[in-house]
């Protein structure tokens, strides 16, 4: 069976980041729906080793945003110190220069550590579910590899009346951090190149969010 363009188009528009959810779990069929999802997702030279950790257990999640806190509270103090800020520049890879040389992103950082201390922690928006897309570092396509897997689940989420969001905060604390990745049995090569929260929204909208046009060069 074809999915209708129009169809598919409609889904595409709908989708939005969904940060206000109920207080209900989500059951396990729709949580085995969503895994079939991410199944199905293309894999570079169709490797298919990726894995998924799925935190459903409020304990474990409040434990883990309070381990992502104490991260932030370290990047924080030593990117107080304008010598570290200059010497990121230098070094590191290519990514971590980058925004360094961002006037910024010091500012930006510091905003967003203060809204997160703010909001008692709440890192992951009391979402009942959690999911981390990880796969060998070294692999050729991982970072492509979760993203795409991640996507299904997200499209798949909106299909099923639940609303998701990528959180990045989580994600560069995961990737950077042995010992919160240790605690959440994630093994030691796996790079974490995706978080998801999921759950039933909290309130539903009618209008599309707006986006740009895209740039777009015909050769």
């Amino acid at each position: 069976m074809i999915l209708p363009y129009n169809n598919l188009l409609h889904l595409l528009k709908q989708r939005r980041s969904i940060r206000r959810f109920q207080h209900r779990p989500i059951p396990q069929d729709i949580q085995n729906k969503l895994l079939d999802a991410a199944r199905y997702s293309p894999t570079g030279g169709n490797a298919q080793e990726l894995s998924i950790t799925i935190i459903n257990n409020p304990d474990t999640r409040k434990d883990l945003e309070q381990s992502i806190v104490s991260y932030y509270d370290r990047i924080i103090r030593l990117l107080g110190a304008p010598f570290i800020r200059w010497l990121m520049r230098w070094s590191g890879d290519a990514k971590v220069k980058e925004t360094a040389r961002d006037p910024e992103f010091y500012i930006r950082i510091s905003q967003i550590y203060s809204r997160m201390k703010t909001e008692e922690n709440n890192i992951f928006y009391d979402a009942p579910l959690v999911m981390m897309f990880h796969t060998e570092r070294l692999l050729p396509t991982a970072l492509e590899d979760c993203i795409l897997a991640a996507y299904n689940v997200v499209l798949a989420a909106e299909s099923l009346d639940l609303g998701s969001c990528f959180v990045s905060l989580s994600q560069q604390a995961l990737s950077s951090s042995r010992k919160i990745r240790a605690s959440m049995g994630i093994p030691p090569g796996d790079r974490i190149h995706a978080v998801l929260v999921l759950g039933f929204p909290a309130a539903h909208y009618r209008r599309t969010v707006p986006r740009m046009k895209k740039n777009v060069l015909y050769r």
